[in-house]
């Protein structure tokens, strides 16, 4: 009875996950439905536009806390052992933080904020690790940055694989590398993170 139960659970939860996919067309998840996006057709623009570029769903893994009663087999829903999963830019740009859109004077100004921005990078984070729950399940760690990175990587496999010529260190949406003012105390620093520049592009 108890292994009828289980299969019965098991094609339920196919079954409404394949039902949701059907109706995510942008993002192809089985978890989120695309009607919970803003309406807005940047947000689902975005999350389409990162799946094709990528050629395939995004894969947001968080690791799992981990007690004696954890379970750390692989299910339709947990498909890697000891990680929760998401798979769609929701699981990542779903989460509240505080976005702030300034007016600088010029290019030397900007660059000279977002500079000075930096350094409080690191003590709003550590201040702000207040998300230890997804998907129903206590997370091994809780902050929510790691997830948005995640949400909107759109590298591909070649340009997400080290050994790879076109290499790619980090998501698009990731922690700050550089500064970059042209300011006296700044633009004589150590910047120990090497540019990767397009040549083509730039």
């Amino acid at each position: 009875m108890m292994s009828t139960i289980s299969e019965m659970d098991g094609k339920i939860k196919n079954a409404y996950a394949e039902g949701v996919r059907k109706t995510n067309p942008c993002t192809e998840s089985i978890f989120v439905p695309e009607f919970t996006a803003s309406p807005h057709p940047r947000f689902l623009g975005l999350a389409q536009s990162i799946r094709e570029r990528r050629t395939e769903k995004v894969q947001i893994l968080s690791p799992i806390y981990q007690d004696v009663n954890t379970n750390k087999v692989a299910t339709a829903d947990e498909p890697f052992p000891g990680f929760i999963y998401g798979d769609a830019m929701h699981f990542g740009m779903g989460n509240s933080c505080l976005q702030i859109t300034y007016e600088a004077q010029n290019m030397s100004h900007a660059r000279y904020l977002y500079d000075m921005f930096t350094p409080f990078t690191p003590i709003l984070s550590a201040l702000s690790q207040a998300a230890p729950i997804f998907k129903g399940k206590l997370s091994a760690h809780d902050f929510r940055w790691k997830l948005i990175e995640q949400s909107v990587d759109c590298r591909t496999k070649e340009e997400r694989n080290p050994a790879s010529k076109d290499y790619i260190h980090k998501s698009r949406y990731s922690y700050v590398s550089h500064y970059m003012s042209d300011h006296e105390f700044i633009k004589d620093s150590d910047n120990d993170t090497p540019f990767k520049i397009n040549e083509k592009h730039f």
